[in-house]
């Protein structure tokens, strides 16, 4: 198997939309902020209880004066419209400062969470032997520090809290909904399988997006790090020009990657805001003749419109709230696999100083290859193979004037001060 075709199968190995235990890992960093959870989920009951309570007021507004069932004094109706319209400004000003404080805390929740895990992969990668860093290219290894963490940032602030808020959101605008008009209800939910079917198609198409994006990022910032860490070697061999094309090449092949989830999300709203368009069509339909047969008040018909346009944007949302999932998990999959990396390094019991010094280097008949205590190492083990050479302090080169590349060796000669 080629060294790219085993990249691709270790990027595409995580296909899951959820893991309980990646979970349950994740849910680790966020218990420390329990506290915050618990009252940002307090203020997401509050704005689902606002945002379901509004379209009663316009009910309100327009059965009891604009266009009441029986005759009242203008008067009244005035000051009915003026207590329906205080009400509507003091449930919205509670959804105000609910949806404020629920935000606020879950994104400060995320940047916290976001801190702890940057920091425990940076310190698990300052401890880590040089063998990992020779099989895992470097770029990679910023994409799980910066892209990959993010991710899991995304995910509890926008994922996880968001299918709750969708969750609520939903059982709460239908418990009214059912409570005012349960054939009302019933005729909105017609559509609804229709949208769970687009909805899974279009899932798995951005899946299928979403990974391959992740692949291809993962691809141009393992070939940025590469290119720009050995800049002195590309000029000195004159190899710009072929690393320019080749940069180019990952880096449309990224950008094709983003048009595809592009293409999906533009065909996935649309198609959603159309079936909602087709639930309220046909609420008008049924609902204005059981207005104009006097079973049901034109007030009712108008909350029921809006209750519609409410309920269609969680359901619309999930879809995005899946690739968050999907995206997650596939990146504490990578972020806990550098985690549980085994430490190979120890420390010794007595351990002596080495003060700086500078003298002559030999190397005769060097093996080395990183493999895990007891285990024969294999031909594509060995890092070096019978390396012999003698360097003299301040030289660069060996005695027949071949540069010193390789990254192992120049580290190790560095710290040894056998070059300058």
């Amino acid at each position: 198997m080629s060294q790219d075709a085993s990249h691709r199968e270790q990027e595409d190995a995580y296909t899951k939309a959820f893991d309980r235990v990646l979970f349950a890992r994740i849910l680790q960093y966020v218990r420390p902020y329990r506290a915050q959870v618990a009252l940002a989920l307090l203020f997401l009951l509050l704005t689902t209880l606002t945002a379901a309570l509004t379209p009663l007021f316009f009910k309100w507004a327009i059965d009891g004066a604009l266009v009441p069932k029986e005759a009242k004094p203008l008067a009244e109706r005035f000051v009915l419209l003026l207590w329906v319209s205080l009400g509507f400004l003091l449930v919205r000003g509670v959804n105000f400062a609910a949806t404020y404080g629920q935000t606020y805390l879950i994104q400060w929740v995320g940047q916290r969470v976001l801190f702890d895990l940057r920091s425990a992969l940076f310190g698990k990668l300052m401890r880590l032997h040089l063998g990992f860093y020779d099989k895992n290219p470097v770029g990679r290894l910023m994409t799980r520090i910066t892209s990959d963490v993010d991710a899991i940032n995304q995910f509890i602030t926008g994922g996880l809290v968001g299918v709750i808020a969708d969750f609520f959101t939903i059982l709460g605008l239908l418990a009214f909904m059912v409570v005012l008009s349960p054939k009302l209800t019933l005729v909105v939910l017609l559509v609804v399988p229709v949208l769970l079917w687009v909805t899974a198609w279009v899932r798995n198409g951005m899946r299928a997006a979403y990974r391959e994006m992740r692949l291809r990022l993962a691809r141009l910032n393992a070939a940025l790090q590469e290119n720009l860490s050995g800049v002195e070697t590309i000029q000195l061999f004159v190899k710009e020009r072929e690393r320019e094309e080749k940069f180019d090449r990952l880096s449309r092949d990224l950008l094709r990657a983003w048009v595809e989830i592009v293409r999906w999300f533009a065909l996935f709203f649309p198609v959603v805001g159309f079936l909602g368009d087709l639930a309220v069509a046909g609420l008008l339909f049924y609902g204005g003749g059981e207005v104009v047969r006097g079973v049901a008040t034109l007030g009712l018909l108008v909350a029921f419109v809006d209750y519609t346009r409410q309920l269609f944007q969680p359901l619309q949302d999930l879809s995005d709230k899946f690739n968050l999932f999907q995206g997650a998990m596939a990146s504490a999959e990578r972020i806990f696999g550098v985690l549980d990396t085994e430490e190979e390094l120890e420390d010794p019991e007595n351990p002596k100083p080495i003060a700086r010094f500078r003298g002559e280097v030999e190397f005769q008949e060097v093996w080395l290859a990183y493999t895990p205590k007891g285990v024969e190492p294999t031909d594509k083990d060995w890092v070096l193979k019978g390396v012999s050479f003698r360097i003299r302090p301040g030289e660069k080169a060996d005695a027949e004037g071949n540069p010193l590349e390789h990254p192992v060796l120049v580290r190790g000669l560095h710290a040894l001060g056998g070059i300058g």
